[in-house]
């Protein structure tokens, strides 16, 4: 079970620490920053509404579950009836709430089965995590805009998938998994017309860059299916959109023979007044000019 958020780089860092004889590493490369555009918690069922007070386009049977802090929603009933869950892209007020043509997604997922890699049958069928704009097949695939972190029917594989116009689905990422029903994970995908990205549990895999296309923009994004279909069949908590972030990790203890450190993580992010959507307008936040916000937390590990 998480016992902080959101999941970092630290423990990629602390490998190439120690794997390199207390060499300093470098992050990976990140993009500049930008606001934050928006957060769901979905720990206020049976609204469903975003931390800046949009509500879902619309929403059908799904259902609210417990989570590590506060609850989860829940996407998994039977196929044939669907799930979903839908929100706007380009809000009515011109706020975004995803970042397009490029953008950094946080959430946290728990399966409710397990990879066949560790005796589980997986979803048995394509599973989405988030899916943007809209993916159809045959004559009506010249229509298609869409983006979506998908995990395969055995549950071995996480891939970042696009498809537009009338191309077929592109795999732009592929990353093995072997995730037990009930544990916790924290999947961070990035991208732009340059470089794509998919951070699993800490572990930072670089991807190609991701045309999406304006159009995308007047569609909608799934959380925990695409377009109803494709459940997850699991729960979703905190999943944040924003344009892109920084980390910075530093070594405060480290213990090699007891095998333990102590790592102090910073994460930064530039915002300003458009980071509060339609609160904008509050009296407290209508002069808010660019500035760095932070998080910061220590993290305790053993190996």
């Amino acid at each position: 079970m998480p016992t902080q958020r959101p999941l970092t780089l630290a423990g990629a860092c602390l490998l190439g620490f120690l794997n390199s004889f207390c060499v300093a590493q470098s992050l990976p490369p990140l993009p500049p920053a930008s606001p934050l555009l928006d957060v769901w918690r979905f720990d206020d069922a049976p609204l469903w509404w975003s931390a800046h007070g949009y509500a879902p386009l619309a929403f059908t049977n799904i259902q609210s579950a417990p989570s590590f802090e506060g609850n989860s929603v829940q996407i998994d009933t039977n196929d044939v009836t669907g799930a979903l869950l839908k929100y706007a892209i380009l809000q009515d007020d011109g706020n975004f709430s995803l970042g397009i043509p490029s953008g950094t997604i946080f959430l946290w997922a728990q399966p409710n089965w397990s990879s066949s890699s560790t005796n589980g049958t997986g979803p048995e069928h394509w599973a989405s995590l988030l899916s943007i704009g809209s993916y159809l097949e045959g004559a009506s695939a010249s229509s298609n805009f869409w983006l979506s972190l998908v995990i395969s029917p055995t549950g071995d594989t996480l891939y970042l998938l696009s498809a537009t116009s009338d191309s077929a689905a592109t795999a732009h990422l592929t990353v093995p998994i072997s995730w037990k029903a009930g544990d916790w994970h924290s999947v961070v995908a990035g991208f732009d017309e340059t470089s794509s990205f998919l951070a699993l549990d800490g572990v930072w895999t670089n991807g190609p860059g991701i045309a999406l296309g304006d159009a995308i923009i007047s569609n909608a994004f799934y959380v925990g299916s695409t377009e109803g279909f494709w459940q997850f069949h699991g729960q979703i908590n905190l999943l944040c959109a924003i344009g892109s972030f920084e980390v910075f990790v530093t070594v405060d203890q480290i213990d090699v023979g007891r095998k333990h450190a102590v790592l102090k993580v910073w994460m930064f992010n530039l915002m300003d007044a458009r980071s509060f959507g339609r609160f904008t307008d509050y009296a407290a936040l209508s002069g808010m000019a660019n500035q760095w916000m932070w998080w910061d937390w220590t993290e305790d590990y053993s190996w």
